[in-house]
């Protein structure tokens, strides 16, 4: 497989939905969410790669957004989840089949408001959490 992509959702699927914090607090981790799933939950989002090799090894650089929705009327749940989030992506290592993570680093965290649309529905919030991985083939 040439993209790490794949493996790397794969692998981020994995971390998340097995970790017992997280476990505690959402409904699930999904790359599909159903109509029907309940709240809070992580949506693993759009991922970007671009190539970074060196004279002796392949080498990728994925960034990837993770969003975070609830139906809290506070931030707080958001900001509980986007503390874990960044617990278990910042400077953490963790296996990605065929490649080798040289680091994973959080970008940046933000709550979205969209006030401004008129469509706006003020029961759901949400937050995102975008993310850089560094990977070597192993």
């Amino acid at each position: 497989m040439n993209s790490a992509i794949i493996p790397l959702r794969k692998a981020l699927y994995n971390l998340l939905a097995k970790d017992a914090v997280l476990a505690n607090v959402i409904t699930g981790v999904f790359d599909y969410v159903p109509e029907t799933q309940t709240f809070p939950y992580i949506y693993i989002g759009e991922f970007t790669e671009a190539s970074n090799h060196t004279f002796v090894r392949e080498g990728r650089i994925v960034t990837g957004a993770l969003h975070v929705w609830s139906e809290q009327k506070s931030d707080m749940e958001l900001l509980e989840i986007l503390d874990r989030l960044t617990a278990l992506l910042d400077h953490n290592e963790f296996p990605v089949d065929g490649w080798h993570m040289v680091v994973s680093q959080v970008m940046s965290s933000m709550i979205l408001r969209e006030r401004l649309r008129t469509d706006f529905d003020d029961t759901k919030r949400q937050a995102v959490v975008n993310a850089m991985f560094t990977l070597e083939r192993g």
